[in-house]
């Protein structure tokens, strides 16, 4: 910390002064994270169930406060946001009064942004909430955002371009205004996987869900006959088999609906031009700022491996094994 260095052994958390090396205090041992809060003391968490503030002084604890598989996820300008078991966020004061505590609580959210240091977006469970990190206070934006956006696709990103903010998918662009107003929402149809890369996926998944099934099966005699550790061995590799096979989908999914962003420009895989699924897969360039349509390009019935430079306009796109070819795009 600023005025000394912290050591935590099997004991206690001791504090050392910085230029002399003398012991200032000690306290009881914490575990988890130690974060200096300048005057208004150090904060400290306590086997994942408690957070403590310290006085920097003497190492007495000001406040205490429990909490059920206690993270520390930012300091903010009202207070210590955390997130507790239930996969909740709370904030806590400096003074140690909750300000939201229970109800008042947000899930902790799966996309988040901060266009300045005062605020921050978090995009919870289909609702875009603002919080103001110097009040504690937040309010929503836009709510059923899910149910908006094509594909059964969410926002996997938050940026704020020209005044707004810009929510984005695979193949959906939302912008919405500072006061949650919609500037413009733009959908591109996403191409179909190749009938080859479909038979390499339904190969890979219908492995993975056979190893799955034939590991259960084992899990379940070895059940049947007292065999825990046995049992147990099978089961994991049972659910493993069956991640993998989940894992193979939605890594296929992606890579056919791979965007790439980059400054305002964004390239999307989409349907372009005349033909069947396969001819008329392509990409399209748009411009964040406005949700436009700057160029198409075909690529045909080609894996999407691919970047870009906005600088140049190029696209180099992975052909096969051994070539990259480079379009001006």
């Amino acid at each position: 910390i600023s005025d000394g260095v912290v050591v935590v052994d099997e004991k206690f958390l001791t504090l050392y002064d910085l230029k002399s090396g003398a012991e200032k205090w000690k306290s009881k041992k914490v575990s988890g994270i130690i974060i200096d809060l300048g005057d208004f003391g150090i904060a400290v968490v306590a086997k994942e169930k408690q957070l403590k503030l310290l006085d920097r002084n003497t190492g007495e604890t000001i406040w205490d406060e429990k909490v059920k598989g206690i993270n520390i996820d930012q300091v903010c300008a009202k207070g210590i946001m955390y997130s507790d078991a239930k996969g909740r966020l709370g904030l806590i004061t400096y003074e140690g009064e909750k300000v939201w505590d229970k109800k008042g609580m947000l899930e902790v959210p799966s996309v988040r942004f901060k266009p300045d240091y005062a605020k921050e977006l978090m995009y919870i469970e289909g609702t875009l909430y603002e919080v103001d990190l110097v009040e504690g206070d937040y309010r929503i934006l836009l709510d059923k955002i899910d149910k908006k956006f094509a594909e059964k696709e969410v926002p996997d990103r938050i940026e704020f371009i020209e005044g707004a903010y810009l929510l984005s998918s695979a193949s959906n662009l939302m912008m919405l205004e500072t006061d949650g107003g919609l500037r413009f929402h733009k959908y591109w149809d996403a191409p179909e996987m190749s009938l080859a890369a479909k038979i390499a996926l339904r190969t890979v998944q219908a492995l993975s869900y056979a190893m799955a099934a034939a590991n259960s099966a084992s899990a379940s005699y070895a059940n049947n006959y007292g065999y825990n550790w046995q049992s147990k061995f099978y089961q994991d590799q049972a659910d493993r088999f069956g991640a993998a096979g989940d894992a193979a989908g939605e890594d296929a999914r992606k890579r056919f609906t791979a965007t790439k962003s980059k400054g305002n420009l964004q390239i999307v895989l989409a349907i372009v031009g005349e033909g069947g699924q396969g001819k008329a897969s392509g990409f399209v360039k748009v411009d964040k700022r406005t949700g436009e349509d700057l160029a198409s390009m075909q690529i045909g019935d080609k894996e999407p491996v691919y970047d870009f430079d906005p600088v140049s306009g190029q696209v180099f796109l992975k052909a096969d094994k051994k070539q990259i070819i480079s379009y001006l795009f």
